[in-house]
């Protein structure tokens, strides 16, 4: 009750209830943690959503909240832990090294364009594909393989992985009956993320 700040996860919330804590044995409720919290306590929160707010107004929470995945000094360093983490698992997931390998990454944002320069670096085979021709113009001017990303679907490559950074559907059962060989998908977007889990 004595904090001046309190600091939640990044996503802030994996239900309506309980906060977003993978490694913990039990569920904690983000009503408990309010009630213990003083009214000068600064609250950050990474990407609270209507459930976060709608909880803290239950709550009375009248406390300054602060989503700092909005702070562009944490998203943008934030792109290189995700980017190494990325590049560190693409031959757990393939069996080969990333010199080499045939990789599509998807989008071309902040994350996108950080993953896409470290695996050129790395001597991988680059595609990024992208929407807006702006993005385009950026992936084909830093030495990579543009591709629409409405045109991933009658690609004739065979990608030896695929790495998802599109908080967006975009592989969806027609997406994924159409890509070539059998590329691993690797997914780095937040909810509701790009890869249509259930086909």
């Amino acid at each position: 009750g004595d904090c001046d700040v309190l600091l939640l996860p990044l996503p802030v919330m994996h239900d309506g209830a309980f906060i977003s804590a993978p490694l913990s044995e039990r569920k904690i409720a983000l009503a408990d943690i309010f009630s213990r919290i003083n009214d000068n306590t600064v609250i950050f929160a990474g990407n609270p959503g209507r459930c976060f707010f709608a909880a803290a107004e239950a709550a009375d929470i009248q406390n300054e909240i602060i989503n700092y995945a909005d702070i562009p000094e944490f998203s943008i360093l934030g792109a290189v832990p995700t980017a190494e983490g990325a590049a560190a698992e693409i031959p757990k997931l393939t069996g080969k090294t990333v010199s080499g390998s045939v990789i599509l990454v998807t989008g071309c944002g902040r994350v996108g364009k950080q993953l896409s320069i470290l695996l050129k670096s790395m001597n991988a085979d680059v595609y990024v594909s992208a929407r807006k021709n702006a993005d385009i113009s950026w992936i084909d001017a830093n030495g990579m393989k543009p591709l629409r990303t409405s045109c991933i679907s009658d690609c004739n490559i065979a990608f030896d992985i695929i790495c998802n950074t599109v908080p967006a559907l975009i592989f969806d059962k027609k997406t994924l009956e159409n890509l070539k060989g059998n590329p691993s998908i690797l997914e780095l977007a937040s909810k509701p993320y790009g890869a249509g889990f259930k086909f």
